[in-house]
């Protein structure tokens, strides 16, 4: 099985009975305006500013994750998984509070890229109400005890330098062929409230 299958399925995994489309989906997959799958973590830290990289794993379980925190003790995480690396486009990212102990080494988020005291990610912010947070999304989610899966899925053109790469490998590829995109959202509630958020990307063909 190739990796983009084993990724696919970890994906579905997570699905919930419906599945909706790039509208209600796409814009959570930017934050602060780094796009996932696109934007590398040097990128990100060469904006944000200084931060380091924690890699861990080799192969299929490597990953590289930075991190930045508010003042508002918010974190954010992003990570570099399977098929990423530190200099690839990041593939997913997490939000949540700053923990107690055993915290990772942060970069602090400065204070041009906040638009409030608290992390927005397109109306996605720690504490807001569940129910709120199913407004924001816009779809109906799996529900698992205290976490809601939310997933969207949709298809993509490819650029004409996507085409051209795409038939060196595969010669007989139809002209009309697309990607795939995934975006899934896994929201973890405590006490009502949104206390945690992570968001991944994925593109298959």
């Amino acid at each position: 099985m190739s990796k983009n299958s084993i990724i696919l399925l970890l994906i579905l995994s997570f699905a919930p009975l419906k599945t909706y489309g790039k509208d209600l989906g796409d814009r959570f997959s930017k934050p602060f305006g780094f796009e996932l799958g696109k934007t590398t973590l040097l990128k990100i830290r060469n904006k944000l500013g200084d931060a380091k990289i924690h890699e861990k794993g080799n192969a299929a379980a490597y990953t590289a994750t930075i991190c930045y925190s508010s003042k508002n003790n918010e974190v954010i995480e992003f990570k570099s998984g399977e098929l990423g690396h530190w200099n690839l486009g990041f593939n997913a990212y997490l939000l949540r509070n700053k923990r107690a102990k055993g915290e990772m080494e942060c970069g602090e988020l400065p204070k041009a890229s906040m638009e409030s005291k608290n992390i927005n990610i397109d109306g996605l912010i720690l504490g807001i109400t569940k129910d709120k947070l199913i407004e924001v999304i816009g779809s109906e989610p799996r529900i698992e005890k205290d976490t809601l899966y939310f997933t969207f899925d949709w298809q993509r053109d490819m650029t004409k330098d996507e085409k051209e790469k795409m038939k060196k490998q595969w010669p007989d590829m139809p002209p009309g062929a697309k990607y795939d995109v995934y975006v899934s959202i896994k929201a973890k509630i405590k006490n009502n409230r949104l206390v945690e958020l992570t968001v991944w990307k994925s593109e298959t063909f």
